[in-house]
């Protein structure tokens, strides 16, 4: 997902890995990016688009601790990951 909130058809996305975001305003926020997440039931969910200025300070550990069965990963600013 890039900058959006959750719409009907998401939970039909089926897909290995999300990359959700969770900074709120004109986005998600960690509460409805993690029921977005429950109904795409990913292998693995990373949370972005956070945390970068002052309006979209969030908690990533807020949405980690909500995903159901799917694995949450928090990634520091310019780490990469190998899936």
């Amino acid at each position: 997902a890039g900058v959006t909130y959750s719409y009907t058809d998401m939970a039909g996305v089926k897909t290995d890995v999300a990359l959700l975001p969770i900074g709120g305003g004109h986005t998600m926020d960690p509460f409805a990016a993690a029921a977005v997440c429950k109904e795409m039931r990913p292998k693995i969910a990373i949370p972005m688009y956070y945390n970068t200025y002052d309006r979209i300070e969030q908690d990533p550990a807020e949405f980690i601790s909500d995903l159901g069965g799917t694995k949450g990963i928090v990634l520091k600013p310019g780490e990469g990951i190998r899936i």
